[in-house]
């Protein structure tokens, strides 16, 4: 029997890593909500409900556009968002999704004719008026447009109205900037508030909901989150944005 105990360790090693790395959940909907905290409401067919039905992908990894699984102290993944990219010669960039979700939004909820984006310099930029079927519209968009487009363009909100689909944005000068998306929110009878946010890896592959390491449920509350973003995204101070 001695001669079988080191293969039986050697297989319990890799096999234990593959159990680890299955998803929790369907959906963001699906996501378990701390102990005592309630998710908030959204009216129905909000973009807020929208995004808790986005599926996850049932491997919690996420990879560069070269196809490497990524392994860096940067990222704690929490979930992966279940979308293809859309277009196989390009990536889609941190700002590309907070877009793509938006644009998806509107599309799967019939009302293209009020969606908008923006132009680099953060001007709107309606679908209806584009001329040009949905695809070519977004990778125009993802194009010409980045976070600072994002941040000049979309409407400021304060931290204490934030909801899912406000977007961090960091961007000083026009050039490398970063976008988080809060992608769900809940609260506490006392009315502190968590959220699961997530962003894009750079260059990016997939959108993940990034783990909060310092709670064992993983939820953000918005101060640590931004410290998160000081810490390790050196693009200039986090502001909060709406479409």
């Amino acid at each position: 029997m001695k001669k079988f105990l080191p293969l039986f360790g050697t297989v319990l090693f890799l096999f234990v890593p593959i159990f680890e790395q299955k998803a929790e959940s369907r959906s963001i909907r699906d996501i378990a909500t701390p102990k005592g905290c309630v998710r908030e409401e959204y009216p129905k067919g909000s973009y807020q409900e929208w995004l808790r039905d986005l599926d996850l992908k049932p491997d919690p990894r996420i990879f560069s556009y070269k196809g490497q699984e990524i392994k860096r102290e940067l990222y704690n993944v929490h979930s992966v968002i279940s979308k293809p990219l859309l277009f196989e010669i390009d990536i889609e960039q941190c700002a590309d999704w907070g877009m793509r979700f938006w644009a998806d939004y509107h599309r799967d909820s019939k009302k293209l004719s009020r969606l908008y984006l923006y132009n680099y310099s953060g001007k709107k930029r309606y679908y209806s008026s584009y001329g040009k079927d949905y695809l070519s519209f977004l990778k125009v968009s993802f194009d010409e447009t980045n976070s600072w487009s994002v941040k000049k363009g979309a409407k400021t909100v304060l931290e204490d109205k934030l909801v899912p689909g406000d977007m961090i944005l960091q961007n000083e000068n026009g050039g490398v900037g970063h976008l988080s998306v809060l992608m769900d929110s809940c609260s506490f009878a006392d009315g502190k508030r968590l959220f699961l946010i997530g962003y894009s890896f750079m260059p990016a592959q997939e959108f993940h909901i990034e783990r909060n390491p310092n709670r064992k449920d993983g939820w953000y509350d918005i101060a640590s989150f931004v410290s998160y973003l000081k810490e390790y995204f050196p693009y200039g101070e986090p502001v909060f944005r709406r479409f």
